[in-house]
């Protein structure tokens, strides 16, 4: 999982510790011994709602003051919500800085802006591609055809990669507007 520039961040006593302009927290935060302290953090980019701290030799998992609203939100989902909110101030005549309360309250509010529905997508196909490079799907695939008897077993492979190549290809047409 990626980390912050600087790879820690300080734990703000009652607030918790602060990555990417969000503050993550859990009671592991409240000991003394680490309040005030810089701890390693690490953040997962297709879930804005969870982080993770490195907290007397073990990570921890903490969660977002706004967990109900940045979860299952990819890290360039809000980058692009950033981004647009920033735009629409600027042409209100507004200045042009974006708290996160503003912020959240825009992802409540963007539901159906084309271009968040557009990045969901292609997140998620990355999310995909990363499970089955790291072994996700192809290792189910492959505990299953074991179990067949010898003769469906390339009947039963061919009918798989057609499906999956069928798959990403529905799913290229719809990112990416092939028809």
């Amino acid at each position: 999982m990626p980390t912050t520039k600087k790879g820690s961040a300080k734990v703000q006593p009652g607030r918790g510790v602060k990555i990417n302009h969000f503050y993550y927290w859990s009671n592991s935060l409240y000991d003394p011994d680490v309040e005030g302290k810089q701890v390693e953090v690490r953040y997962d980019p297709f879930n804005m709602g969870v982080a993770y701290a490195y907290v007397k030799k073990r990570w921890i998992q903490l969660r977002s003051e706004y967990q109900t609203d940045l979860s299952n939100r990819t890290e360039k989902e809000i980058q692009i919500s950033f981004e647009e909110l920033r735009q629409r101030k600027k042409v209100q005549g507004q200045k042009a800085s974006v708290s996160v309360k503003q912020l959240v309250d825009f992802l409540r509010s963007a539901q159906d802006v084309e271009r968040l529905q557009m990045q969901r997508l292609r997140d998620k196909e990355v999310k995909v591609a990363l499970t089955v490079l790291e072994g996700g799907k192809s290792n189910k695939m492959e505990k299953q055809v074991k179990s067949l008897p010898k003769g469906n077993k390339e009947k039963l492979q061919s009918e798989a990669t057609s499906k999956e190549e069928n798959k990403f290809n529905r799913n290229r047409r719809i990112v990416y507007g092939e028809f």
